[in-house]
């Protein structure tokens, strides 16, 4: 079987949802294999989850770090020891001192990057449902308009860029002006995570880095931001945009050393 063969299979078993699709695990899966889009469709808005693989609280807890050994020393002790070893006070007390750092905290973890809503006037636009065609990557999801015209909004993720690009159209492809607003939303900082900085297009954030709050952790400070690009005439900076005659919209996440991160501004 070749590629062409495989698209055509593809292309027949499109997702498709014939209303709208609020909640998380309702949503669209959408990626590149390192940055994620789970896309759900409200009656006024659709909600872009956005992840990455290398966004992480990667702080370590190091608590126990002066009895975990070796393991030829842990092991030869399991070996002379008699009976189940699980019965042994030394074991028991072994495996929860070391397992802490883990079960105690909510680091080490993947650290979601935002939500990012785009608003339509509920009013006027009806969700019809949302389709996912599997062998090109893109979204659909389809509206009828208060005169009875049907239009779309069409999601793709770049396949070589952190970028997902956002574009509206009328039933036969034109550009038409859909949305009113976008929010982006970034996750709270919590467990001691650095609060982020709003941009004029976004947000950026440093990930807990050495010493902060007493944590420790692996190799350079990192980071990560989300920008928006749009046309028309946008009105507002930072997280909160009006949007007029906006038919196109680009998110770019940005991750990796905090440095890189400041210089992608």
């Amino acid at each position: 079987m070749n590629t062409q063969d495989t698209l055509r299979i593809a292309k027949k078993h499109a997702l498709r949802r014939d209303t709208a699709a609020p909640d998380f695990f309702e949503g669209a899966l959408m990626g590149n294999g390192s940055l994620g889009v789970v896309v759900c469709t409200r009656p006024d808005a659709l909600v872009l989850h956005l992840g990455h693989n290398d966004i992480w609280d990667i702080r370590i807890e190091e608590g126990h770090k002066d009895i975990v050994g070796t393991f030829d020393e842990i092991w030869n002790r399991i070996r002379t020891t008699e009976g189940d070893v699980h019965d042994q006070p030394w074991y028991n007390d072994y495996v929860k001192r070391v397992t802490a750092s883990y079960h105690d905290h909510l680091y080490p973890r993947p650290y979601p990057a935002s939500s990012v809503y785009l608003f339509f006037d509920r009013k006027k636009y009806e969700v019809l449902g949302h389709e996912l065609d599997i062998s090109s990557g893109l979204f659909t999801m389809a509206l009828e308009d208060d005169e009875g015209r049907v239009c779309r909004v069409e999601i793709v993720v770049d396949m070589s860029r952190d970028v997902v690009c956002c574009r509206t159209t009328d039933a036969f492809g034109h550009s038409t002006h859909i949305l009113t607003r976008m929010r982006i939303v970034p996750h709270e900082p919590d467990c001691g995570l650095p609060p982020y900085t709003v941009l004029d297009d976004g947000f950026m954030q440093l990930l807990p880095h050495n010493g902060f709050d007493g944590t420790v952790r692996p190799g350079l400070d990192k980071g990560f931001s989300v920008r928006c690009g749009l046309d028309g005439a946008p009105q507002g900076r930072g997280l909160e945009r009006r949007l007029t005659d906006t038919d196109a919209i680009a998110l770019c996440v940005t991750q990796g050393a905090f440095e890189r991160v400041q210089a992608a501004g």
